[in-house]
């Protein structure tokens, strides 16, 4: 989470191991959410209002940062095993994540010689 400008808190959430679900508007996994610091509202300049949706399509975020500058908003997260990405945020922004039935927890376990 982190304070922006104009009173609000934005919020990053997680795809809930369900890959499907930083694709599709009425969930709230898998995105970037933007609300009223003081009441939880939505704020009222979201892209998808009334919704709490500022972006989507969000693996893993774990993180988010304020240029002081500029006062835009950054997103960092991870993706499953490669595709790490540092993302500047824009209203309605979908950041791809939309994974294929082999996509989500592919782990190596192969482990070199010392």
């Amino acid at each position: 989470m982190r304070f922006g400008p104009g009173g609000y808190l934005w919020i990053a959430t997680g795809d809930a191991s369900i890959g499907t679900a930083a694709q599709d508007l009425t969930s709230l996994a898998g995105k970037i959410l933007r609300v009223d610091a003081v009441t939880g509202a939505a704020a009222t300049t979201n892209p998808f209002a009334p919704s709490l949706i500022y972006t989507y399509g969000h693996r893993n975020p774990q993180g988010l940062a304020l240029h002081p500058g500029t006062g835009r908003m950054w997103s960092v997260e991870h993706g499953p095993y490669k595709d790490d990405e540092i993302n500047l945020l824009s209203a309605g922004g979908n950041y791809g994540w939309d994974p294929g039935p082999d996509d989500e927890f592919v782990f190596s376990t192969t482990i070199a010689p010392p």
